[in-house]
């Protein structure tokens, strides 16, 4: 029998996406299924029929949540702006060292005195190890995933505890990564674990505006997360409840 054959077409109805072919279970739930119905065929505005009021959004969907998380540690972690900032940042630094050369080259000119080529070093070598050079990263969807399936735990705790107060997702993004450069201990327990790749690789917190992102969420999301920790500590959880893993 071939999938055509399978399919009843007295039941097709062209405005019912269910009835469009069979549904594969590995692909859509019965909920999506739900879902689709109400998007695609709405309820009859005829005489007499009920129209349900859309319930107002007070958060993003989850899905979005995710999607922006996702976005952001892309961003910061893996886009082309990162070799931008280096350059920048060389260059930057490059010009530097070359006036403070010029100035000690034109000192030594006026007292007529030969120049140090070790001093000229000294300047070049000061300016280079003050560089903070940016890992270039090729994109890794695991780690991706990784991390933004972590922020969003930390999210979704975040906003249980905050009723109906609006949550930035980029604000507890930021917060939860630059946490995991050092890790968050209390006694003795790993509230937040210690990421040594992102240890590595976060750029400094005064670039971030280079990747257009506002470094002030990270003090808000910072301050979120810790009234968390701190509506758990009330509710009598212990560290071991309240550690993310």
């Amino acid at each position: 029998m071939t999938h055509m054959d399978q399919i009843d077409v007295a039941d097709y109805d062209s405005t019912n996406p269910l009835t469009w072919g069979p549904k594969p279970s590995n692909l859509i739930s019965d909920a999506h299924a739900e879902r689709v119905m109400k998007r695609y065929c709405p309820p009859s505005t005829e005489k007499g029929a009920s129209v349900p009021e859309a319930p107002k959004q007070k958060m993003l969907k989850l899905d979005d949540t995710y999607l922006r998380i996702e976005s952001l540690i892309d961003r910061i972690l893996f886009s082309d702006q990162r070799k931008k900032i280096n350059t920048t940042c060389i260059n930057q630094q490059a010009r530097k060292s070359k006036r403070e050369k010029e100035v000690y080259l034109a000192k030594c000119e006026k007292e007529h005195v030969p120049y140090n080529l070790m001093e000229l070093m000294m300047i070049d070598a000061k300016y280079t190890r003050n560089v903070h050079s940016l890992n270039i990263i090729p994109r890794d969807d695991q780690l991706l995933t990784k991390y933004a399936n972590y922020v969003l735990k930390v999210y979704l705790r975040v906003q249980e505890c905050n009723g109906d107060g609006k949550v930035c997702p980029d604000a507890i993004t930021l917060a939860t990564l630059y946490k995991m450069q050092q890790g968050n201990k209390v006694n003795g327990v790993t509230l937040i674990p210690l990421d040594p790749f992102l240890a590595d690789n976060l750029p400094l917190m005064n670039d971030l505006p280079k990747f257009k992102v506002n470094k002030k969420k990270y003090t808000q999301g910072e301050r979120l997360i810790f009234l968390m920790f701190e509506h758990g500590r009330k509710e009598g959880k212990t560290e071991e409840e309240l550690a993310i893993q």
